[in-house]
């Protein structure tokens, strides 16, 4: 999948007149790109798209017009941009009591190691990113990667093994079934 370039990111001033526009197109992708496991988890996968918006978003919520800074942004965030047989995504843990974050996220720590992708009866662990995981509590964000080989990835594409997301954390036990319009988005995601 083609990474976002520096060059697709407007200035501050350029994009005003266009995000809202650009905010509906992006929470449509959004939409089909997001399952919910149980009541707490949902994930959404990322793709170009996605993540040219949350750059853009970072450009103007920051007002930054320094090249070098865009740059630094566009690095960070194609991290998140699936590249070959891989699949990437976002995780978050939802809660919406105030007085609970801190009992669920410490319920919750090492969640993001028992993120799979089910392939039919194969199970594709998730990668999480390192530098968001802690030992005393969860964070309520993570990036995830799912590193497929050429067999996994060809049954995304043409829909030959049913799929399905898996966490199996001893405090949260839940799966979901991707539909056939995220099998879709996540189909060209391996094109």
């Amino acid at each position: 999948m083609k990474l976002v370039t520096a060059e697709e990111i407007l200035s501050p001033e350029a994009y005003a007149p266009v995000r809202e526009q650009r905010r509906q197109e992006v929470r449509a992708i959004k939409d089909r790109r997001r399952l919910h496991i149980g009541d707490r988890v949902t994930i959404y996968f990322e793709n170009h798209d996605t993540m040219a918006y949350q750059i853009q978003e970072m450009v103007r919520a920051e007002n930054m017009h320094e090249p070098e800074k865009i740059q630094e942004e566009v690095e960070i965030y194609n991290d998140l941009v699936p590249q070959g047989n891989q699949l990437c995504a976002t995780m978050f843990i939802e809660i919406t009591e105030q007085s609970q974050i801190p009992v669920i996220l410490g319920e919750l720590v090492g969640i993001e190691n028992h993120v799979a992708l089910m392939i039919g009866e194969e199970r594709v662990a998730a990668t999480p990113d390192e530098d968001l995981t802690r030992t005393d509590k969860t964070a309520s964000v993570h990036y995830l990667k799912f590193n497929l080989n050429e067999v996994h990835a060809e049954a995304i594409r043409n829909g030959s093994a049913p799929l399905r997301l898996v966490i199996d954390h001893p405090r949260y036990t839940e799966s979901a079934t991707v539909p056939e319009t995220l099998r879709q988005e996540l189909a060209q995601d391996l094109a």
